[in-house]
Formats: structure tokens, sequence, C-alpha cells
């Protein structure tokens, strides 16, 4: 049976373009070519056209490709993180003497909460008996309690099992009730804490009825306090601190009784570090001052005084009997009252500087306008 020979088709070949590689843009326009070169030029044109269009269509289908690789390697990137979380070492250790620094940011959205607070349940559960840190800072619009409103959010709750371990309480931005939960606990409740740093959003829980603040007052190793967020209507006195073991207090609470904030201040006789902040001093206040006996701290070193009034400068701060004070800092509004370098309130610092008996190393004035 003769064999059918296959006609073969020849192959095209592309023809030889017309190079103007070298000549320059400039050039191009002063040359006039013939009919045949211009044939040959239109060819030329013809053919790097079609094979611009291929090779576009070859570029796309590759990016196309490309795409497609990078998405499928960014889900297998995620799978392999999960897999690693999934079989990592730590959850192999023992459960002891692994967790003791928690810190827990909460959002505006419940969702998110609940996964935190779990989280954290389950992390607390694997610490028996370590001192522990806490820091929870909860967003502006947090969803918790409100008067009248119950939430089952409540992170003051997943703490207080734990408070004879806490070494180290830091909250932000915690509602009243959240706040009246924690100090009423009863007495021997932070046999370990050391530092305190609090921000409070409100304090309608602390003028409804008469509440009585037990849960730091025996804390023996209790040495720093810092709260915040308390309106003028709350006397910082009331939370039954240890006020004589105290070396840092730091109170930014709207203070509107300065004689109270003296008082305060006497009993804090190991005192080093303090700020305070004083709303007003009315006229009857300012005359009680003058008659009070000096509120000496002998080992007070720093103090941030803020004052809401330039007018209350001097008359707090004359009765103040500083002997180590190192450094002094003071801000107060402008806006309102004006004060000059001949103003009585410069010469009573001036007088608290003479009378500190330590050279000054820092004095800061700072004003805020």
């Amino acid at each position: 049976m003769p064999i059918a020979h296959k006609r073969l088709r020849a192959k095209p070949t592309r023809p030889k373009l017309v190079d103007l590689g070298n000549v320059p843009f400039t050039s191009l326009n002063d040359i006039i070519p013939s009919d045949a070169e211009t044939w040959k030029i239109k060819a030329s044109l013809n053919h790097a056209n079609l094979e611009l269009q291929q090779l576009e269509s070859n570029i796309s289908r590759t990016q196309h490709r490309l795409d497609s690789l990078r998405a499928r390697r960014d889900v297998l990137h995620g799978c392999t993180e999960r897999y690693r979380i999934a079989i990592a070492p730590y959850k192999r250790l023992p459960p002891e003497e692994l967790w003791s620094d928690f810190e827990v940011a909460l959002s505006a959205r419940a969702r998110r909460n609940y996964h935190a607070i779990g989280a954290l349940n389950t992390w607390l559960s694997r610490c028996p008996d370590r001192p522990l840190a806490f820091k929870i800072h909860s967003a502006p619009r947090a969803p918790f309690p409100l008067p009248g409103i119950r939430h089952p959010i409540l992170p003051i709750d997943l703490i207080i099992p734990h408070t004879f371990r806490i070494r180290s309480l830091d909250l932000q931005n915690i509602s009243g009730e959240q706040m009246y939960a924690l100090i009423t606990l009863p007495l021997g409740s932070f046999p370990l804490l050391e530092e305190v740093n609090i921000f409070l959003r409100d304090s309608w829980m602390f003028r409804m009825e008469p509440w009585e603040a037990t849960a730091f007052l025996d804390a023996k190793k209790l040495r720093s306090v810092a709260i915040r967020g308390f309106d003028g209507t709350f006397n910082p006195t009331a939370l039954n601190l240890p006020w004589d073991q105290l070396r840092i207090l730091h109170l930014d609470t709207l203070l509107s009784d300065p004689v109270g904030c003296h008082a305060m201040l006497r009993l804090c006789s190991e005192l080093q570090e303090a700020s305070v902040r004083v709303m007003r001093i009315e006229d009857s206040t300012s005359r009680l001052i003058g008659c009070l006996p000096p509120t000496r701290l002998s080992k007070l070193r720093s103090l941030l005084i803020r004052f809401e009034s330039a007018a209350s400068h001097g008359k707090f701060m004359e009765p103040l009997d500083l002997p180590v004070l190192h450094t002094l800092q003071t801000r107060f509004d402008w806006r309102n009252d004006a004060i000059g370098s001949d103003d009585p309130t410069t010469s009573c610092y001036a007088d608290l500087i003479s009378r500190s008996g330590c050279l000054f190393n820092g004095y800061q004035l700072v004003v805020i306008r």
C-alpha cells in the first residue's frame, strides 16, 4: 500500500524589519524614503504591530498565572501559620510558671471581646501559682455596663478569683460598676499587690448609696497608686488605701477640696513622688487653708500640682513643707487667669524652693494654653 506523504506547510519566515533603531527621533523628520523604502517600512510596521499584540496577550496570560500563584501562596501561608499555632511547643509545657503578664485590649465590638476574654480564661488556668500582672484596656464605646443595663462582659469578674496572686493591676477606661466591684472586695484580697494604675471613665456608682472600700486597706506590699478619672464629687480618702506605706501617689481626680487634699497628703509619711489636681479654691476654703499646720512630707522628692485656676496656686502651696524636694512641676490654665512675673504666686514658688533646703536639678513650669 503506497505511503501517503503528508504535505508539510512551510513555516512562515519573519520578514527582515527595516532597521531604524540607530536613527535619532529628531533625524527621522529629515528622512524622505523612496517608494520601495516606504513599502518596506509599512511592512515592518504591520509586522511589529502584530508581534506587539502577541506579546501583550502572552504578558496578560502570564500575569493572570502569577496572580493565581500569589493567591495560592497567600492561602498556604495562612494555613501554615494555623498549623504552627495548632502544634505550638508551648502547649506541651507544664501549666504553671508560664503565663504571668497579661495585656488585654477590648474593642468596641462585643464579638472580639468574647474571644479575648475566652483566651484570658485559658491563660489564667495555666498559671495557678504565679504572681500576676494585669493590664486591661477597653475602648471608649466598649459594651460595659451602664446604669440600669446588664452585660455579660465583665473582665473584673474574671480577675476577682485571682486577686490573691496579683502584683500589678492596670485597668484603663473601666466603668464605675467595675471599680465598685473591685474596691469593695473583702480584706485580704490583695496580699501581693504592689502597683495600681486605674483610669475610671464614670463615677456615678459612688454617688448613689453609702459604700466602704476594703480591698486595698491591708495590701502590705502596695507602694504605687495612680487613679484618674474621678470627678470632684469623689473623695479619694474614701478608698481606704494604706497611705502610710505609699511611695508613689498620682491622683488626677479634680479635687475640689484642697483642705482634704492636704489632709490626704499628710497621711502619706513615706511619699517620694506625687501629683494631684486642684479644681478650685473658694474664699472660705482659702481661709481654712491659712489656718492649717504645714503639711510636711519629709521624703517627697518630686511633686506635680495641676491647678484649674491660677488663683489657687499660692493658697494651696503655702502650707507645704517639703525639705528634700528635688523636682517641682506645676500646670495651670492661663486662658482665664493671666499671671505676670510680679504675681504673688511667683514669690510663692520662690519661697517653696528656698524652704526645700535642697539644690534643684530640675524646676519646670508648664503652661497649658
